[in-house]
């Protein structure tokens, strides 16, 4: 949720609604199939092997050069996606995959609100403000 509403200081119940369709974010538990190759974005060993020599060059909010990595990484062929560190903190791990294939849904999706305690749990989190 951090990496999705982050960027809005307050948090209210339309938040949580996509724009002109009118349709509720959910919040989805995943299973990744232990074959499920991720390239690693926190290894130094991955990181030079595309010749990235400074982390700036990854942390970087540019997206086209992000997406560069990212295509050169596709390319490779032998992985399902990519793992890196959340902007709000370090110690949370956010997947991206382009190889859904390998992905088993855990559960209902839960809808989300203002008043989903998942929500705000994230709140707390990153300090954001919710308005109900």
């Amino acid at each position: 949720m951090a990496e999705s509403f982050g960027n809005l200081a307050v948090w209210r119940d339309e938040s949580f609604v996509e724009a002109g369709r009118n349709v509720r974010y959910a919040l989805a538990a995943y299973d990744l199939s232990k074959e499920a190759r991720l390239f690693d974005f926190n290894d130094v060993e991955a990181l030079q092997s595309l010749g990235v020599r400074r982390p700036t060059q990854v942390i970087t909010r540019d997206r086209r050069s992000t997406q560069e990595l990212a295509l050169r990484i596709y390319r490779r062929r032998r992985f399902a996606g990519v793992t890196w560190w959340s902007y709000y903190n370090p110690d949370w791990p956010i997947c991206g995959l382009w190889n859904v294939a390998q992905l088993r849904l855990l559960g209902e999706p839960m809808a989300l609100s203002a008043t989903a305690p998942a929500v705000q749990r994230a709140a707390a989190a990153i300090v954001r403000q919710i308005v109900l």
